[in-house]
């Protein structure tokens, strides 16, 4: 349905009407008024812009009664014989059919102007209407990738959790379990030929170094301290493992020092944002030290992790903030701090690389460790 063009005048019929009323009297009035000087010379001039005026933002039918006013108004006041509607000569008939045919001109160009604004109009409200559409699409779709790569995360943290426990119970006893057995073995090393005693010694070491392994892969996996004691004391053993393991030296700073306990997809986000960053930061920053600082408030928990590496280049920072380029272990971090509802970033410079993470939480998730 064709929708009347928009315009200063607005849509209501008897706003339009008066308006063509308005302008042609107007012009009728100026005209009667110079009509001591100008007599009944070109009478009809000064109304042809009433009536370009009626076509343009009136209509159609203001139009015509712009033009019929026009006509009878300078016939009875302009137009001798004053006062009459009779015409008295052939001139003021020629002058009358030439008014009508430049006004029935102008109007034809004033609905041509209205119905290509109508259609523009349409055409805008049209586009905006399916970007809007698209818009909600595209934001639905997001929302169900989140939630998808929530859910992911999550069942790959259940995941690992079940590895860890197994490589631990089972794998780790049954490792423990050899070892004992090789060590009887070896306390009667003394029976055995040298080459028996050596190898048996041998696997001894071997085994002991399987089981470090193990021990490590099932930590890094899932830490079970993360479940039994919490954040806190999980981060700390966490962080004198990569110091013992890589001699990065890491300050770790609590604020309090003993942050509580809370809810468990909290706790893994943060362990896990940790424990990427320091993996980055031993992988690609050749910094030789990191601080970890973790704060918590009563409306949420802040990570922040910082090196003093090489940095990344500018161009990087944003292709990872837009998200055109991402690791695998930045995009997981990001996306566990968004399905919690907080916020990542990152800034870097020459003097290192800064991870910053805020997750909101609440003090009723809250749990003490003395409960």
């Amino acid at each position: 349905m064709t929708r009347a063009s928009p315009s200063f005048i607005g849509h209501n019929r008897a706003v339009r009407y008066a308006a063509a009323i308005a302008a042609t009297a107007t012009m009728l009035l100026l005209r009667w008024a110079l009509n001591p000087i100008l007599g009944d010379y070109i009478p009809y001039i000064f109304l042809c812009p009433a009536v370009a005026f009626s076509a343009w933002y009136c209509g159609i039918g203001p139009s015509l009664l712009s033009v019929v006013l026009a006509v009878v108004g300078a016939q009875y006041w302009i137009i001798p014989p004053l006062y009459t509607l009779q015409i008295v000569n052939r001139a003021q008939a020629v002058g009358i059919v030439a008014f009508l045919c430049v006004s029935a001109v102008i109007i034809a160009m004033g609905e041509s102007h209205r119905h290509a604004c109508d259609e523009l109009q349409k055409s805008h409200d049209e586009l905006e209407s399916r970007v809007k559409e698209r818009t909600g699409e595209l934001e639905a779709i997001r929302g169900s990738l989140r939630k998808l790569t929530g859910h992911l995360l999550q069942l790959r943290d259940n995941e690992q959790r079940k590895l860890a426990r197994e490589l631990h119970d089972s794998v780790g006893q049954l490792l423990v379990a050899a070892n004992i057995n090789l060590s009887f073995v070896e306390a009667e090393a003394a029976k055995l030929s040298p080459r028996a005693a050596a190898a048996i010694a041998e696997s001894i070491i071997l085994i002991q170094q399987t089981i470090t392994g193990v021990r490590s892969a099932s930590y890094l996996l899932h830490p079970p301290l993360l479940d039994d004691a919490g954040l806190t004391f999980a981060l700390r053993a966490y962080t004198d493992g990569v110091t013992s393991r890589t001699n990065l030296e890491i300050d770790l700073i609590f604020s309090p020092d003993d942050l509580g306990r809370f809810t468990r997809d909290l706790e893994i986000a943060v362990f896990r944002v940790v424990q990427e960053s320091l993996a980055n930061i031993h992988r690609h920053s050749g910094s030789r030290v990191a601080r970890v600082r973790i704060e918590r408030s009563p409306a949420q928990i802040g990570v922040e992790i910082q090196d003093r590496g090489r940095g990344m280049s500018q161009r990087l920072l944003a292709d990872i903030e837009s998200g055109r380029t991402a690791g695998v272990g930045i995009g997981a971090m990001r996306e566990r701090v968004r399905e919690l509802g907080g916020t990542f970033r990152i800034h870097s410079n020459g003097d290192g690389t800064c991870v910053q993470v805020d997750l909101p939480t609440d003090s009723a998730q809250r749990i003490s460790l003395a409960s």
